[in-house]
């Protein structure tokens, strides 16, 4: 997992690059895999250092990729927890 940065509240563990590549990289489908990581790729620098909102959650360095690397587990929990009761989801 990435570092951690202080802000005023407290700590806040910001993911890595790497992380969410590692969640990218699981993603199934090929052309959507792909996509993704090309989109990832060409907006990088912005993307792991902007803050998800001006005013509100997630509002400072690195917030848009906090809160898109959050989103993205949560979601993979959240199917994994219907795959576990028998429903067949499609994780992508």
């Amino acid at each position: 997992m990435g570092k951690e940065q202080y802000k005023r509240g407290g700590w806040r563990l910001i993911p890595s690059v790497d992380d969410l590549y590692n969640l990218i990289n699981q993603i199934q489908d090929n052309v959507l895999r792909r996509w993704t990581s090309t989109i990832i790729h060409r907006i990088e620098k912005d993307f792991i250092t902007k803050p998800g909102s001006a005013k509100h959650h997630h509002a400072w360095r690195s917030g848009l990729l906090q809160h898109t690397y959050s989103v993205a587990q949560l979601a993979g929990k959240i199917a994994q927890h219907y795959i576990n009761d028998g429903l067949t989801i499609n994780k992508d």
